[in-house]
């Protein structure tokens, strides 16, 4: 089946999502969230928000758009994109998979070409809540679950729904805490996701 160009991206930005675990919630006020030894600071959530905002305003997206998120909504969704991106990038790099610039370039021309082309992306990203500048997190992340999927048919396992990644990515984080400020909300374990996002609403962007 292929996919529509919304369904390559929704793809994208909820891979893996579903089997991170929470583990503390004791980050420092200006933590937005920590992977391991890795961090997202407040402030650059805060500034993909207010890019996403910026980035609509720009590619004049309609926003009567039901798929369009506001306020926590979105600083959620960005804060999920950051989460996913840390967790697939390590859980890679230590099960050693040869991530290389000319191989991470070539599957990034690839995938551009696949949604149609440069000049729609910024548009498409603005219209899934995604910032501009957040785009090379998304690929990169792409990237790694491409060579994940790859070690794993090279080892012949299962993998048809992502099992085999699954099992790394949970395998990987019983060493590795996932701290989220609990700012943004709750982690709910049994829908593996940040529910109930508080405070942060996201940045309006500036009047011209």
């Amino acid at each position: 089946m292929k996919l529509t160009n919304k369904a390559k991206l929704a793809l994208l930005t909820s891979l893996s999502l579903g089997v991170l675990v929470l583990t503390g919630c004791d980050n420092p006020a200006n933590m937005a969230l920590s992977v391991g030894n890795e961090s997202v600071s407040d402030t650059q959530i805060q500034d993909s928000v207010h890019a996403v905002l910026v980035d609509r305003q720009n590619e004049k997206v309609d926003n009567s758009s039901n798929s369009l998120a506001t306020g926590s909504a979105l600083t959620n969704q960005v804060l999920q994109v950051y989460l996913g991106w840390l967790v697939i990038t390590q859980v890679a790099k230590d099960l050693n998979v040869s991530q290389t610039p000319a191989g991470y370039i070539n599957y990034k021309t690839g995938f551009i070409n696949s949604i149609g082309g440069t000049s729609i992306l910024p548009a498409t990203l603005a219209q899934h809540n995604i910032a501009q500048k957040d785009f090379e997190l998304i690929a990169q992340r792409a990237y790694a679950v491409s060579l994940l999927n790859e070690k794993a048919k090279a080892l012949n396992l299962t993998n048809t729904n992502g099992e085999a990644i699954s099992n790394w990515i949970n395998t990987w984080l019983t060493s590795h805490k996932v701290k989220i400020n609990p700012k943004y909300g709750q982690w709910d374990s049994q829908n593996f996701s940040i529910q109930n996002p508080v405070g942060s609403d996201g940045v309006e962007p500036a009047k011209n």
